[in-house]
């Protein structure tokens, strides 16, 4: 179903459409970085100085790891499919006949949900080596 502009509106020509295809991918590997960013100072954290943390300082970052780690996601996927989306809509589309087999943002999103996933069980590891030294002892 092809959508209506608004009163004095025009569409987007191929060179504009490309651009903000363009645009929209640089956002989400900007939002991408963010997110491999936050994940590398969370493992890090847990790496180091996990066994050391009280449970309220580990539940304040694994609050504020995962909050942000959720909306860099978020934006890295949205911006992938807002690409997607107008990518669709150009000649080049039609003209390469491309076909997905998994759409990128997709993609992208499972792998960093499995990266957050993976980053909480890490941090729990290191977290009941402790409590196990601590039963030990």
């Amino acid at each position: 179903m092809q959508q209506s502009l608004p009163e004095g509106a025009r569409a987007l020509n191929e060179a504009e459409l490309l651009e903000t295809v363009t645009n929209y991918h640089g956002l989400a590997i900007s939002a991408m970085v963010f997110y491999l960013s936050i994940v590398t100072a969370y493992l890090v954290a847990a790496h180091f100085v996990g066994e050391e943390l009280e449970r309220s300082q580990v539940a304040t970052i694994t609050f504020l790891f995962v909050a942000f780690s959720f909306f860099a996601t978020a934006g890295s996927v949205g911006y992938f499919w807002q690409a997607s989306f107008y990518f669709r809509q150009s000649e080049a589309y039609r003209i390469l006949q491309i076909e997905e087999l998994i759409s990128p943002h997709v993609l992208i999103g499972v792998a960093e949900g499995l990266g957050i996933v993976a980053s909480l069980w890490f941090m729990w590891q290191i977290r009941s080596k402790r409590a196990r030294a601590a039963r030990v002892d």
